[in-house]
């Protein structure tokens, strides 16, 4: 039996409300022979002829319940009706964020662009999010390595699952941030001791997914059981998100001509990240895996991710 279209696009959670005022898409085709990649290309909304960080990380804090808190606990605390136990939700997810940070150092860097590419996933790709991997790997009994997240969504034929595993980045320098990437799949990927950081974030999915329908959830979770015939049909997909610096903007009074002073640079400068990306796959000996590359340049990766944890309530 085929997963449900509607009912695995009820898993959205509103990711795309907002979306276009605060992100724009720059359209440019690529296509790297001998790979399987798409790219999708956005940058932040321009207003006074300055990218709207401020407004953008408004944005993103308004996710970060549906990031971090899985289905059924948000929905036990809102059927309760009374708006404390809404306000807890959003407490509880930025106590995650809060932990997360302090807890690992790689967190540090990566935790705001993991908040960025559920956001891609879901309003760019329409792939929900299945498992909450920030919820998971705040417990205290339960270590959590692997993907940054685990998102799906039904293939071209409807009757395929896409399995999208996530990976973001968040750098200064756009090559440090693609080759870490790759240095992260390849672990992912990797067996030691008869097991990959793979096969236990599957092991996680089938003990931890956050899918509110119970028989949706078994229609997922056959994708992952080979005894059934549909995990033959079963296409995965890592998704990577990368945030950069550049020094692509520029200034000036004509608001307009600003903005397309910075969509041509940004479009040389997609070309040749490309290009390396697609280098770097191939040195990496990575050619049978399919990708889905996210790029946002921003002014300044420190300053973003400073007013970020400003939000949240971190102010070290």
């Amino acid at each position: 039996m085929t997963v449900s279209e509607t009912k695995l696009n009820e898993a959205l959670k509103g990711a795309a409300e907002g979306f276009s005022s605060r992100l724009r898409k720059l359209d440019c085709k690529w296509k790297a022979e001998g790979l399987t990649i798409d790219g999708h290309f956005y940058y932040l909304a321009f207003r006074n002829g300055v990218p709207s960080i401020d407004e953008f990380v408004e944005y993103i804090y308004g996710q970060i319940v549906p990031f971090c808190i899985p289905h059924a606990e948000i929905e036990k605390a809102l059927s309760k009706g009374h708006i404390r136990h809404a306000q807890k939700l959003v407490d509880q997810a930025r106590h995650l964020f809060v932990k997360a940070r302090e807890s690992n150092s790689k967190s540090r860097e990566g935790e705001p662009g993991e908040l960025i590419l559920y956001i891609l996933l879901e309003a760019v790709l329409e792939a929900p999010q299945i498992a909450c991997k920030m919820y998971l790997k705040t417990s205290e009994n339960m270590p959590v390595h692997g993907s940054d997240s685990i998102h799906v969504c039904l293939t071209d034929c409807k009757k395929g699952l896409k399995l999208f595993w996530g990976e973001s980045k968040l750098y200064q320098s756009l090559a440090s941030a693609f080759d870490d990437t790759l240095a992260s799949i390849n672990a992912f990927l990797e067996t030691k001791d008869g097991r990959s950081p793979r096969v236990r974030d599957i092991d996680i999915l089938r003990d931890h997914i956050s899918v509110k329908d119970p028989k949706l959830s078994k229609q997922i979770l056959d994708y992952f059981d080979p005894y059934v015939e549909c995990s033959n049909e079963l296409v995965e997909i890592f998704a990577c998100f990368t945030g950069f610096e550049a020094k692509i903007f520029a200034n000036g009074t004509d608001v307009k001509k600003v903005e397309k002073l910075f969509a041509d640079k940004y479009k040389k400068r997609i070309e040749s990240a490309c290009e390396l990306f697609a280098k770097k796959v191939k040195g990496q000996g990575m050619e049978k895996l399919s990708f889905s590359l996210f790029l946002i340049p921003f002014e300044n990766v420190d300053e973003f991710r400073k007013k970020f944890y400003e939000k949240i309530g971190v102010t070290k």
